[in-house]
């Protein structure tokens, strides 16, 4: 990836920084898109993270594509820059595995934070695809900013893909970081704003219609964004996003019964709604 187009992705993400309270959140506008394939072989430093704004990345991302080994990694660039991995599991190479979050989940000390050498794998051919195929899915982060403590996550998709030489690959899409800028204070993944404004104002959550066949409505009395997942009875999230126009679109769902979460924007809890699909 060519550095120029590194600092015109920097410039765009920062133009989108949203600084509410003391969540820093940076949607990354548009996409960082980094396809991995054994023609290409492998690439370091596809994009830089810096959450503190000095200059110097806290994370990266790599992979390594051996045609019949596959490695995707998530890279911190010093031991005080850490990682929440999935227990202590290593693979054949001594990797550890990246923990993957999902929307809602409480990022703090509770986790199991390191590093490893090999860098931690979101994904790999030998044990672990981990990420792959899984949709948007949160990497949480624990690093130092002025010698305090700050939890944080990255938004990430990877995905299988067939491109036109018909070779299978890999792309990895990174979507938005953010991290809690109040020192030793969690953030729950996907958070983008924090608790601490105006918390006299309750917010309250209309959603209708119920049974539905297309669309639903997310009144609220709240202006913040508000961020939804929608699982299936089953346990397993089928959507994900921010609420657009009050309106979620639930057309390409089957018929059936769903638990829809929001984010409740004044107190970061997760409310659910039991929705009928027509």
């Amino acid at each position: 990836m060519k550095k120029a187009f590194l600092i015109s992705s920097i410039v765009l993400l920062i133009s989108t920084l949203s600084l509410k309270a003391q969540i820093f959140y940076l949607e990354i506008t548009p996409d960082v898109e980094s396809e991995m394939s054994p023609i290409i072989g492998s690439m370091d430093n596809i994009f830089p993270l810096d959450f503190t704004f000095d200059g110097l990345e806290e994370y990266n991302f790599k992979w390594e594509d051996l045609g019949s080994e596959w490695f995707m990694h998530f890279t911190s660039s010093n031991p005080n820059n850490l990682i929440a991995l999935d227990g202590t599991t290593v693979n054949i190479y001594n990797g550890r595995f990246v923990k993957m979050l999902s929307f809602g989940d409480p990022i703090n000390n509770s986790l199991t934070w390191g590093t490893s050498d090999p860098d931690p794998y979101i994904g790999e051919s030998t044990m672990n695809t981990n990420f792959l195929d899984q949709g948007d899915q949160y990497i949480g982060v624990k690093f130092l900013k002025n010698n305090n403590t700050h939890y944080g996550y990255v938004l990430v998709n990877f995905q299988s893909t067939t491109p036109t030489n018909k070779v299978d690959s890999r792309k990895l899409i990174i979507k938005a970081f953010a991290f809690n800028n109040t020192p030793n204070a969690q953030i729950s993944a996907g958070q983008t704003s924090s608790s601490s404004v105006d918390e006299s104002v309750e917010v309250n959550f209309e959603v209708y219609p119920n049974p539905t066949q297309d669309m639903i409505t997310i009144q609220t009395n709240s202006d913040e964004v508000i961020a939804y997942a929608i699982y299936n009875t089953f346990g397993q999230k089928v959507n994900q996003g921010v609420i657009n126009n009050n309106v979620i679109s639930m057309k390409e769902l089957e018929a059936g019964i769903y638990f829809i979460k929001l984010m409740n924007p004044k107190t970061q809890n997760i409310e659910t709604f039991k929705v009928v699909k027509l």
